[in-house]
C-alpha cells in the first residue's frame, strides 16, 4: 500500500504532533486523495512506534501551551477590565 515513502516535511511534521499537517503535505506530494493519504500517514505511524510516541508526547505538550496561553489571555482581560474600572 505504502508506494511512496513519506516526504521529510510529513515525517516533520508527525514529529511535531501535526498529523493533519502531515497528512495534507502527503496529500500535495503524492497527489492523493485524503483517504489515501491518511491511511499511508498512520500506516507510516504504525510501522514507527517510537515516531507515535514521540507525536503523542509532542501534541501533549501543545495542548498545554494553548492552555497556558488561554490563561494568560484570561488574566490579562481581567487585569484591563479591571484597570478600565477604576480609570472610569
Amino acid at each position: 500500500m505504502n508506494e511512496h515513502p513519506l516526504p521529510a516535511t510529513a515525517i516533520q511534521a508527525l514529529e511535531q504532533g501535526r498529523m493533519i499537517e502531515a497528512i495534507k503535505i502527503v496529500r500535495t506530494e503524492h497527489h492523493l486523495s485524503l483517504k489515501q493519504a491518511k491511511d499511508q500517514v498512520e500506516q507510516y505511524m504504525q510501522q514507527h512506534p517510537a515516531l507515535l510516541r514521540h507525536s503523542r508526547v509532542a501534541q501533549t505538550q501543545q495542548q498545554g501551551n494553548m492552555q497556558r496561553m488561554i490563561w494568560l489571555l484570561g488574566f490579562v482581560l481581567l487585569l484591563v477590565v479591571l484597570a478600565w474600572q477604576n480609570w472610569a
